[in-house]
């Protein structure tokens, strides 16, 4: 394939686009006069990362993200600092409220988990300064198809 297919179906920039050529990421060859990219090392290379997304699989992590925070956003909603954030997550006192996924080379924690743990404790509270209503429509999203996949199962 060539640089261009490859960045559109990356939905990357051409600067980008040529990092990636230019970091020997995947076989790449100079064929009449174009850049050239080896379709199985570039599929062997998609495999085995996580930050590039095709379109189609930046839509499945767009599903997974609405129902998920980042670290930074926990620590925004609680008025503390992320390193405050990953304490708590190691801490054994909280870190089975948690179950961490990662999208794109960042960890994420459900909405859901989140709620269990204001709900489970007593020490840490959402920061006054913040407006909860999105994440109060997430979760709630969230619960509604949860309960809607519960019954479709059965």
């Amino acid at each position: 394939m060539t640089v261009p297919e490859m960045g559109k179906l990356l939905g990357l920039k051409k600067t980008d686009r040529y990092w990636l050529v230019h970091k020997n990421v995947f076989e790449s060859k100079e064929i009449a006069g174009k850049m050239r990219i080896n379709i199985a090392s570039f599929e062997k290379w998609y495999d085995s990362q996580s930050r590039y997304r095709t379109k189609e699989d930046r839509e499945k992590d767009a599903i997974v993200e609405e129902a998920t925070i980042t670290m930074p956003e926990m620590a925004r909603l609680l008025g503390l600092t992320r390193s405050q954030v990953y304490q708590i997550l190691r801490n054994p006192k909280y870190s089975h409220f948690f179950e961490t996924i990662v999208i794109a080379e960042k960890k994420r924690i459900t909405k859901e988990n989140f709620q269990k743990f204001l709900e489970g404790q007593d020490q840490f509270h959402l920061d006054p300064a913040n407006d909860y209503e999105e994440l109060a429509l997430g979760i709630l999203h969230l619960m509604k198809h949860h309960i809607w996949q519960k019954s479709a199962e059965a």
